[in-house]
């Protein structure tokens, strides 16, 4: 029917652009294979398809994600190397859309895109092309190897490095927000959220890494994949006006450069 040829030709398309793997797309189609009912199946592919447009499959890109752009030649070789954040993922023709630093819009495949860690200034080293891996050298081993995993896609490793960053010195927020994206990474946004809020309890109030515990946290909160159960539990600063507009603010004058911050502070006012 409509619904197989749509699913063929999307996850075909993300297999042939390296957005997902041969086995991840296996996985998925043997899910579907075990549900009997036609209706059920039906509803389960329709929502992979959904998951898909998001990038919330295996290791792909999800909205909002930075990344820096790697191997253009030819006409888009002058922005090779640059920053950019994924605008969304185009499950027909299995390509990312991004917008660059230069506010250049283009739809690049997996391969070109190379993730870069969000627990560090990300624009602070767009500005001043600061190594943000040499950078996280000062945090120690663990949180370098953390970063360097999260850089090349590895969440398996990553994982394990940021858990031991955060065994190493609790009271980094870096090695906290090192764990939090890795999970946020991999889709499990429960942990995100918790890892997050770790964070945000032992970073100095309006530190950049302060502002980016909240910013996350607040994204993942608020993402469409966010278990209801999770979206019940959100902290208090989420439910009650002003102390949102108070963390808002805080957020915006630590990075003015952040859409989210501002979008937190717009909503503060939605709750009175």
């Amino acid at each position: 029917g409509r619904l197989d040829a749509e699913w063929d030709a999307a996850f075909a398309a993300a297999v042939e652009h390296a957005a997902l793997t041969d086995a991840e797309v296996d996985a998925l189609s043997d899910a579907l294979a075990e549900l009997a009912e036609p209706s059920e199946r039906s509803k389960a592919m329709q929502a992979q398809l959904q998951h898909l447009a998001a990038g919330r499959l295996g290791s792909m890109l999800c909205a909002g994600q930075r990344v820096k752009l790697v191997g253009l030649k030819d006409r888009r070789a002058k922005v090779d190397g640059q920053y950019a954040r994924v605008l969304c993922y185009d499950a027909m023709r299995g390509l990312y859309s991004i917008m660059t630093e230069g506010s250049h819009s283009l739809a690049l495949p997996r391969r070109n895109l190379r993730i870069v860690p969000q627990s560090d200034n990300i624009s602070h080293a767009m500005a001043s092309g600061v190594d943000i891996a040499q950078d996280a050298d000062a945090g120690g081993p663990h949180l370098a190897s953390a970063l360097r995993s999260l850089e090349a896609g590895d969440v398996e490793s990553a994982v394990a490095a940021a858990t031991d960053a955060v065994a190493a010195d609790a009271s980094d927020a870096r090695a906290h927000l090192a764990l939090a994206d890795t999970y946020n990474m991999a889709g499990d946004l429960g942990r995100a959220i918790g890892a997050y809020g770790s964070a945000l309890a032992v970073a100095p109030r309006g530190s950049l890494h302060w502002a980016k515990a909240a910013i996350s946290m607040y994204e993942c909160t608020n993402d469409s994949a966010c278990p209801v159960r999770l979206w019940e539990a959100r902290p208090s600063w989420m439910r009650e006006a002003k102390a949102m507009r108070n963390m808002a603010e805080t957020a915006v004058a630590a990075a003015p450069e952040q859409f989210v911050p501002w979008r937190m502070r717009s909503d503060a006012y939605l709750l009175e």
